[in-house]
């Protein structure tokens, strides 16, 4: 028999930094992240602690798809309902099995009941007919519902049978002379779950998952109106109901049960938007608190369990339990196989598990598994890494074993290229080839049934191969422009470049990054995107050189910053080009550290003014037509305008059009003058932000 316990992933929820020489430390613990990990026969308590699990058997393997329902009845039988074929099967306490009801129609049986006298009630859906079954094995049709699903049958102190039924959400009370009565109808489609603790009786409904108390024939209190669609399971214990919602998507609600089972391809999108949540009604106080989401809806199945708390089934075969307070352990996991139903048997601290694909009955017993194991994830350490020591935090009580594997590989899928699993020694060399990926395998053994080694924590360091850091751009910004605002050598006010101002760079083909700041002119900003695979922290430093010069000169060293401000006026006129050089080596000594480093494209240091000349400046009548030429040795001109008598600016634009060459002829008419003498001042600027001026004399006569 294969046993299979909790699933539970074994996460490396802290990696970090140990020493500046790039040692890092994987620390492993319980969390509640499900997903990857083959584990067998193991518990995760809710403080993340792992030791052995209660020893399962399975004790009948049906063919059918499901297993609905299960009784027992005074003598230590059980009944076991299915879907698919709809069969009762008897299991004795000897584990012989036998059928007691084989439906007609081939319907789904989701309720059983048993009456004082060990009489079998069976709940046919759709037919919604309820069979008895006497002790002698007679079968005699009891009741009609005139509905089309039997959800629940639930027998009162008095021997009265009540039915839950759909798709017209009616309660039906039957005499055990198969005399009926409506006793409530509700406007739900359906009450999907019914319950009858402290003399009192609760039921829950779909699709609007209201849950209510039946406070008499014909009468009802919503108690809570949920989010979800469906409460589906109720149990009570001490003064508190604990009752578990699904919620699921339109296009799969017209049946409570069977589509969840389906393994048709469109329906396994629609499963990922279910949602499960457990609920506490506290009924001394007569409130409602949400204890814990699922992460593995629907939840199938709630029972009482050990210590004053809930047990919980769910669809993908995993048993949790919760206590008052919502902390959630793992208890099991059946693979494969969702949990339907889990009922507790007449012996203490024993439950029957009713699983679906295919329909299994296992009993789980208060002793602890013999021996349990939990294969971890593989871990990515993101490169080739030596590893160091293991060590693990383990209470291992007399009479158990606790014993820890590793093995490595190069690829994310463990194969035969991987190495062979080797058990370690706590606190030992791991001794293993330098590899990417690692994984862990736990042993739990017991030769007692009650003790079981504690797993608390798993470590392992290791040292990954240091990585180069990678600049994967340097930029240049304009003149009068920075990329960024926290930089020492930044001076003056901080002023954001507008969105106009912005796209003018951008137009021009300028890269530069979302946010820019106005620079006074004499300063030139430099920026570089770098990256560091290792998450290592960086320098760099900052060189120059002359087009036509060979040796790189050192500008800055030692910045902590992705950019450098720098005064240009110090270096002349000129074609330059800037490379940033980065190391990694504050956080790895100098035999392990790493550099990379990055050219830019060349770039124009212009700190000359643009040479004007007003070649003609003529009145001619009550105008002044004025020519002028202006140039530059290295920036294109950027603007020119004009004064007259140091009056207000002129915005004037070049013959052709357009500002896009070095040298430019400006032609413009000062119109309707007064008798008398003019100065024209005309102002042109580059794009190195240089300004030149010029001017010229005139009389109108």
């Amino acid at each position: 028999m294969k046993r299979v316990g909790l699933l539970f992933i074994f996460l490396l929820c802290n990696v970090f930094v140990l020493f500046s020489s790039g040692s890092k430390l994987l620390k492993w613990k319980g969390t509640k992240d499900l997903s990857k990990v083959k584990v067998e026969n193991v518990i995760i308590d809710s403080k993340g602690f792992i030791f052995l699990s209660y020893g399962i058997d399975t004790i009948f393997q049906s063919t059918e798809v499901f297993l609905w329902d299960c009784v027992n009845d005074s003598r230590g039988n059980l009944y076991v309902s299915s879907g698919n074929e709809g069969m009762v099967f008897r299991i004795t306490l000897s584990h012989q099995i036998s059928t007691v009801f084989t439906s007609e129609k081939g319907a789904e049986i989701f309720a059983l009941a048993v009456d004082k006298k060990d009489n079998i009630y069976i709940g046919e859906s759709p037919s919604g007919i309820i069979y008895r079954v006497s002790k002698n094995g007679k079968v005699k049709e009891f009741f009609k519902t005139g509905e089309k699903y039997i959800w629940k049958l639930l027998f009162d102190k008095k021997e009265m049978l009540f039915a839950a039924t759909g798709d017209r959400g009616k309660l039906f009370r039957i005499s055990p002379e198969g005399k009926s009565e409506t006793y409530y109808s509700s406007k739900e489609n359906h009450i999907v779950s019914l319950l009858i603790y402290k003399k009192k009786m609760y039921a829950g409904t779909e699709p609007n998952g209201l849950l209510f108390e039946v406070v008499g024939k014909t009468k009802a209190t919503v108690l809570y109106d949920t989010k979800e669609n469906e409460v589906h399971s109720m149990v009570g214990m001490d003064n508190t109901i604990y009752f578990a919602t699904v919620s699921r998507p339109i296009a799969v609600r017209t049946l409570s049960h069977t589509p969840f089972f389906s393994n048709l391809g469109p329906l396994q999108d629609i499963k990922k938007k279910e949602k499960s949540i457990l609920y506490r009604f506290d009924i001394d106080e007569e409130t409602i608190t949400s204890l814990w989401e699922c992460p593995t809806p629907p939840i199938y199945s709630l029972s009482g369990f050990k210590d004053g708390k809930v047990l919980i089934g769910t669809a993908n075969g995993r048993l949790y339990s919760a206590n008052e307070d919502g902390r959630i352990s793992q208890v099991n996991q059946f693979e494969n196989s969702p949990v339907l139903r889990i009922v507790e048997g007449k012996k203490k601290n024993s439950y029957f598990v009713l699983t679906g694909n295919l329909g299994n009955v296992i009993k789980m017993g208060s002793d602890l598994s013999k021996v349990g194991r939990i294969t971890s994830d593989v871990f990515d350490t993101g490169t080739k890494s030596i590893f160091g020591r293991a060590d693990w935090d383990v209470d291992i009580p007399t009479g158990t074993s606790f014993s820890l594997w590793l093995r490595v590989g190069n690829k994310e899928n463990p194969d035969e290229d991987w190495s062979d699993w080797k058990q370690m020694r706590k606190g030992s060399v791991i001794n293993l080839f330098p590899s990417r990926f690692i994984q862990i395998k736990c042993e739990f053994k017991t030769a007692s049934a009650g003790k079981s080694p504690l797993l608390k924590e798993v470590s392992i360091s290791y040292l990954p191969k240091n990585r180069a850091p990678v600049i994967k751009k340097v930029i240049i910004c304009p003149v009068g422009v920075s990329a960024s605002e926290n930089l020492e050598s930044f001076i003056g006010p901080k002023t954001v470049l507008s969105e106009r101002q912005k796209n003018f760079y951008r137009d021009l083909g300028h890269d530069l990054p979302q946010v820019l700041y106005r620079l006074e002119k004499e300063k030139r900003c430099a920026y570089w995107e770098v990256y560091d695979p290792d998450g290592d922290s960086l320098s760099f430093s900052f060189f120059y050189r002359g087009e036509k010069e060979k040796e790189w000169k050192e500008l800055k060293k030692g910045l902590k910053k992705p950019a450098f401000i720098w005064d240009e006026t110090t270096l002349p006129d000129g074609i330059y080009y800037a490379k940033v050089s980065v190391s990694d080596e504050r956080d790895n000594p100098s035999s392990r550290a790493l550099e990379s480093e990055l050219v830019s494209e060349p770039f124009i240091i212009d700190n000359t003014p643009p040479v004007i000349e007003v070649n003609s400046i003529k009145a001619r009548g009550k105008d002044i037509e004025v020519t002028v030429t202006a140039n530059d040795k290295l920036s294109t001109l950027e603007s020119t305008s004009y004064s007259v008598n140091g009056g207000d600016w002129n915005v004037v634009l070049p013959d052709d059009g357009i500002f896009d060459s070095k040298e430019e002829r400006f032609f413009f008419t000062v119109k309707e003058k007064e008798v008398g003498e003019y100065t024209i001042i005309v102002k042109i600027t580059d794009f190195s932000l240089n300004t030149g001026t010029g001017k010229g004399i005139v009389e109108v006569e």
